[in-house]
Protein backbone atom coordinates (compact mmCIF):
# COMPACT_ATOMS: atom_id res chain seq x y z
CA UNK A 1 0.00 0.00 0.00
CA UNK A 2 1.24 3.48 -0.84
CA UNK A 3 2.74 5.32 2.15
CA UNK A 4 0.53 8.38 1.55
CA UNK A 5 -2.60 6.21 1.65
CA UNK A 6 -1.36 4.46 4.81
CA UNK A 7 -0.60 7.79 6.41
CA UNK A 8 -4.00 9.18 5.44
CA UNK A 9 -5.85 6.13 6.79
CA UNK A 10 -3.82 6.23 10.00
CA UNK A 11 -4.51 9.96 10.41
CA UNK A 12 -8.27 9.47 9.88
CA UNK A 13 -8.33 6.56 12.33
CA UNK A 14 -6.41 8.59 14.88
CA UNK A 15 -8.73 11.56 14.61
CA UNK A 16 -11.75 9.24 14.81
CA UNK A 17 -10.45 7.52 17.95
CA UNK A 18 -9.62 10.89 19.47
CA UNK A 19 -13.11 12.23 18.83
CA UNK A 20 -14.64 9.06 20.28
CA UNK A 21 -12.44 9.21 23.39
CA UNK A 22 -13.14 12.91 23.90
CA UNK A 23 -16.86 12.33 23.37
CA UNK A 24 -16.93 9.46 25.87
CA UNK A 25 -14.99 11.45 28.42
CA UNK A 26 -17.23 14.45 27.84
CA UNK A 27 -20.30 12.25 28.34
CA UNK A 28 -19.03 11.13 31.73
CA UNK A 29 -18.57 14.45 33.55
CA UNK A 30 -19.52 12.81 36.81
CA UNK A 31 -16.43 10.61 36.63
CA UNK A 32 -14.17 12.66 34.38
CA UNK A 33 -14.89 16.40 34.62
CA UNK A 34 -13.12 18.12 31.73
CA UNK A 35 -11.45 20.65 34.03
CA UNK A 36 -9.94 17.94 36.18
CA UNK A 37 -6.43 16.60 36.30
CA UNK A 38 -7.87 13.09 35.98
CA UNK A 39 -9.57 13.89 32.66
CA UNK A 40 -6.35 15.33 31.21
CA UNK A 41 -4.23 12.49 32.60
CA UNK A 42 -6.52 9.75 31.28
CA UNK A 43 -6.89 11.41 27.89
CA UNK A 44 -3.13 11.82 27.51
CA UNK A 45 -2.42 8.22 28.36
CA UNK A 46 -5.22 6.85 26.18
CA UNK A 47 -3.89 8.76 23.18
CA UNK A 48 -0.25 7.98 23.98
CA UNK A 49 -1.18 4.29 24.04
CA UNK A 50 -2.98 4.71 20.73
CA UNK A 51 0.10 6.28 19.15
CA UNK A 52 2.48 3.77 20.74
CA UNK A 53 0.58 0.93 19.08
CA UNK A 54 -0.44 2.57 15.82
CA UNK A 55 2.61 4.60 14.78
CA UNK A 56 5.01 1.63 14.42
CA UNK A 57 2.51 -0.01 12.06
CA UNK A 58 3.22 2.74 9.53
CA UNK A 59 6.86 1.57 9.30
CA UNK A 60 8.11 5.05 8.52
CA UNK A 61 11.75 5.64 7.60
CA UNK A 62 12.31 8.79 9.70
CA UNK A 63 15.01 9.99 7.32
CA UNK A 64 13.77 13.55 6.93
CA UNK A 65 16.20 16.45 7.20
CA UNK A 66 14.12 17.62 10.16
CA UNK A 67 15.61 14.87 12.35
CA UNK A 68 19.19 15.90 11.69
CA UNK A 69 20.64 17.82 14.64
CA UNK A 70 20.92 21.53 13.95
CA UNK A 71 24.10 23.42 14.82
CA UNK A 72 22.49 25.12 17.82
CA UNK A 73 21.39 21.73 19.22
CA UNK A 74 24.67 19.84 19.13
CA UNK A 75 25.88 20.92 22.55
CA UNK A 76 22.39 20.90 24.05
CA UNK A 77 22.62 24.39 25.53
CA UNK A 78 19.26 25.54 24.21
CA UNK A 79 17.50 22.57 25.79
CA UNK A 80 19.43 23.01 29.03
CA UNK A 81 18.05 26.55 29.20
CA UNK A 82 14.53 25.11 28.97
CA UNK A 83 15.26 22.73 31.86
CA UNK A 84 15.61 19.49 29.94
CA UNK A 85 18.26 18.23 32.37
CA UNK A 86 15.86 18.70 35.27
CA UNK A 87 13.26 16.75 33.31
CA UNK A 88 15.81 14.02 32.55
CA UNK A 89 16.59 13.77 36.29
CA UNK A 90 12.88 13.44 36.96
CA UNK A 91 12.75 10.57 34.45
CA UNK A 92 15.61 8.89 36.31
CA UNK A 93 13.82 9.32 39.64
CA UNK A 94 10.70 7.61 38.30
CA UNK A 95 12.99 5.01 36.66
CA UNK A 96 11.82 5.68 33.13
CA UNK A 97 15.18 4.43 31.81
CA UNK A 98 14.28 0.94 33.09
CA UNK A 99 11.31 0.91 30.71
CA UNK A 100 13.38 2.42 27.91
CA UNK A 101 16.23 -0.04 28.42
CA UNK A 102 13.84 -2.99 28.34
CA UNK A 103 12.56 -1.81 24.95
CA UNK A 104 15.84 -0.66 23.40
CA UNK A 105 18.63 -2.30 25.39
CA UNK A 106 21.06 -0.59 27.74
CA UNK A 107 23.33 2.05 26.29
CA UNK A 108 26.64 0.37 25.49
CA UNK A 109 29.25 0.79 22.83
CA UNK A 110 27.28 -1.60 20.64
CA UNK A 111 26.68 -0.11 17.21
CA UNK A 112 23.43 -1.98 16.57
CA UNK A 113 21.94 -0.93 19.90
CA UNK A 114 23.02 2.67 19.49
CA UNK A 115 21.47 2.84 16.03
CA UNK A 116 18.26 1.36 17.39
CA UNK A 117 18.16 3.90 20.21
CA UNK A 118 18.89 6.76 17.81
CA UNK A 119 16.04 5.62 15.55
CA UNK A 120 13.82 5.38 18.60
CA UNK A 121 14.49 9.08 19.32
CA UNK A 122 13.05 9.85 15.89
CA UNK A 123 10.00 7.64 16.42
CA UNK A 124 9.30 9.03 19.88
CA UNK A 125 9.80 12.60 18.72
CA UNK A 126 7.29 12.23 15.89
CA UNK A 127 4.69 10.70 18.20
CA UNK A 128 5.13 13.44 20.79
CA UNK A 129 5.02 16.21 18.19
CA UNK A 130 1.76 14.83 16.82
CA UNK A 131 0.40 14.64 20.35
CA UNK A 132 1.45 18.24 21.13
CA UNK A 133 -0.63 19.50 18.23
CA UNK A 134 -3.40 17.03 18.95
CA UNK A 135 -3.83 18.32 22.49
CA UNK A 136 -3.68 21.93 21.39
CA UNK A 137 -6.63 21.21 19.09
CA UNK A 138 -8.46 19.38 21.90
CA UNK A 139 -7.80 22.31 24.27
CA UNK A 140 -9.12 24.75 21.66
CA UNK A 141 -12.23 22.59 21.35
CA UNK A 142 -12.86 22.67 25.10
CA UNK A 143 -11.58 26.15 25.98
CA UNK A 144 -14.85 27.91 25.18
CA UNK A 145 -16.71 26.18 28.00
CA UNK A 146 -14.07 24.57 30.23
CA UNK A 147 -10.82 25.42 31.97
CA UNK A 148 -8.13 23.59 29.97
CA UNK A 149 -5.17 24.27 32.28
CA UNK A 150 -4.52 20.58 33.01
CA UNK A 151 -4.75 19.61 29.34
CA UNK A 152 -2.15 22.21 28.41
CA UNK A 153 0.06 21.64 31.45
CA UNK A 154 0.23 17.89 30.86
CA UNK A 155 0.75 18.55 27.15
CA UNK A 156 3.95 20.41 28.00
CA UNK A 157 5.02 17.82 30.58
CA UNK A 158 4.13 14.65 28.66
CA UNK A 159 4.86 15.74 25.10
CA UNK A 160 6.84 18.94 24.66
CA UNK A 161 9.60 18.05 27.13
CA UNK A 162 9.96 14.54 25.69
CA UNK A 163 10.51 16.17 22.27
CA UNK A 164 13.24 18.28 23.87
CA UNK A 165 14.80 15.15 25.41
CA UNK A 166 14.86 13.38 22.03
CA UNK A 167 16.41 16.44 20.37
CA UNK A 168 18.93 16.65 23.22
CA UNK A 169 19.89 12.94 23.08
CA UNK A 170 20.06 12.41 19.31
CA UNK A 171 23.33 14.34 18.69
CA UNK A 172 24.98 12.33 21.45
CA UNK A 173 23.87 9.02 19.94
CA UNK A 174 25.01 10.13 16.50
CA UNK A 175 28.38 11.17 17.87
CA UNK A 176 28.87 7.79 19.57
CA UNK A 177 27.79 5.99 16.40
CA UNK A 178 30.27 7.93 14.30
CA UNK A 179 33.09 7.24 16.79
CA UNK A 180 32.38 3.51 16.81
CA UNK A 181 32.10 3.39 13.02
CA UNK A 182 35.37 5.29 12.68
CA UNK A 183 37.12 2.86 15.06
CA UNK A 184 35.76 -0.12 13.11
CA UNK A 185 37.01 1.38 9.87
CA UNK A 186 40.47 1.91 11.36
CA UNK A 187 40.72 -1.69 12.54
Amino acid sequence: MNIKIKLSLWFVATITVTVIVVYLLKMLPKYFPVESFLFAFELHFLLMAWYAFSLPKLKLQYNSFYYEPKSFEKKGLIYSCFGVNVFRKFLKIIQWERFSNSANGKIKYDLTRLKKREKHTREAELAHIILVFHFIVIALFFCQTYNVFWLLFLNVLFHLYPVFVQRYNRPRYLQLISIIELRKNLE
